[in-house]
């Protein structure tokens, strides 16, 4: 039996922009950098496939299980890269980036900008399977999520202005898109920045985020987006 063994690096996606409600919700656990509710068998397991990837469970917007007509829960499988991090390096079998002087990565491939109590973060992961839909499908359905969530932000923050902006490119010769988000306060202090990227390899989707929690570690001159070309190896 498959013991609970989960590669784990933490990625905080867009905290400020989710006000969720209250309805129960199955316990999550963050694999590769995101949090997914793992399937565990009836003794308690984690369960693989014969490809080495663990079965989660497929959620809908809400965050809850979804099934099939005949009540069987909705499967899919994630990767568990192993990752190598020391210093201002992560290396894993699937990519590897080094950050620039003044950020520095946990052992869990999180890199954390010094100075600011771990609140501006860079972390990668894989995102999600795309067996059952396109890489732009996925796309699509998550700037429609994000689009909600900066909706209810403004409806919340009324005094408060958003902006989101999108692009489409390449990343080493692979499909990849980023949606950058600035959140000023009354007085027009950024109070939350975030970048999220996401490339389409080998029919996964795979996240590189960007995150400066109440804005602290926030650097304008800093262009996330050109970096992640120039730096990010996708072997």
């Amino acid at each position: 039996m498959v013991k609970r063994i989960i590669a784990v690096c933490c990625v905080l996606v867009m905290t400020v922009l989710i006000f969720a409600a209250c309805e129960k919700k199955p316990p999550m656990e963050e694999i590769n950098g995101i949090e997914k509710a793992v399937a565990y068998d009836e003794e308690g397991q984690t369960v693989l496939n014969s490809s080495g990837q663990l079965r989660v469970y497929s959620l809908d917007e809400k965050g809850h299980i979804q099934y099939e007509e005949d009540g069987t829960p909705v499967y899919s499988y994630v990767n568990l890269p192993s990752i190598r991090a020391d210093g201002q390096t992560v290396d894993t079998d699937e990519y590897s980036l080094t950050m620039p002087g003044g950020w520095e990565t946990n052992s869990a491939g999180v890199f954390s900008k010094n100075g600011t109590d771990g609140k501006c973060t860079v972390s990668m992961g894989l995102a999600s399977s795309l067996e059952d839909s396109s890489f732009d499908a996925y796309i699509q359905e998550n700037r429609m999520t994000n689009e909600e969530n900066v909706q209810k932000v403004k409806e919340q923050y009324p005094n408060y202005t958003v902006d989101m902006s999108t692009e489409n490119f390449l990343l080493a010769e692979r499909n990849a898109y980023a949606a950058t988000y600035i959140i000023k306060d009354e007085n027009g202090k950024v109070v939350h920045y975030a970048v999220m990227i996401y490339y389409s390899y080998e029919g996964q989707a795979y996240f590189i985020n960007y995150i400066c929690k109440d804005g602290i570690g926030y650097d304008e001159s800093f262009d996330f987006t050109s970096y992640i070309k120039e730096n990010y190896v996708i072997k």
